[in-house]
């Protein structure tokens, strides 16, 4: 689906009040977590966005949320009781709900970009008054990660022609 009309500043500050709240997350609420990411899903649905395009983007961005919330089972070790008969360690708990966050939030953010155009995005960032500094730096990082993307893929396939893997 293409991008819809939304007002590119109101999706912003939505996405910017979604994301505190999901952070606000205590770190032993995995449930909390679980019910903010209904948000995302919901606005999936009713917008009719493609996921696949989203869960490929999540897959890229796996290994670092996890990597940075599996430190935390070695940091955080005392126990914490679940429903009166499972203890676990505090730090799985945490680990649980910092993979969790990114993942709600970076589809949520994922699932802005589907909806409004990052150029309707960076006009409205310029609207709401952010530098344009700050502005101009995600619109070039933008264009040019596309650039630098196709372009591997087409050293890739040349790479490919030219060898022989059989």
């Amino acid at each position: 689906m293409g991008a819809v009309k939304l007002d590119g500043r109101a999706a912003l500050i939505s996405l910017i009040v979604f994301v505190f709240a999901v952070v606000s997350v205590s770190k032993y609420n995995v449930a909390g977590v679980i019910a903010l990411s209904a948000l995302p899903v919901f606005v999936i649905v009713m917008y009719e966005v493609k996921i696949r395009p989203i869960l490929k983007k999540l897959l890229v961005i796996s290994p670092f949320l996890l990597f940075a919330a599996g430190a935390n089972v070695f940091i955080d070790k005392h126990p914490v009781v679940f429903a009166d008969y499972i203890t676990l360690r505090g730090g799985v708990v945490s680990a649980t709900v910092i993979a969790l966050k990114g993942y709600v939030t970076v589809m949520a953010t994922l699932v802005l970009v589907e909806l409004v155009s990052f150029d309707r995005l960076c006009r409205s960032m310029e609207k709401m008054k952010i530098p344009s500094v700050f502005v101009t730096q995600l619109s070039l990082l933008y264009r040019y990660f596309q650039l630098l993307k196709s372009e591997a893929l087409t050293m890739a396939r040349a790479r490919d022609l030219r060898t022989f893997n059989g």
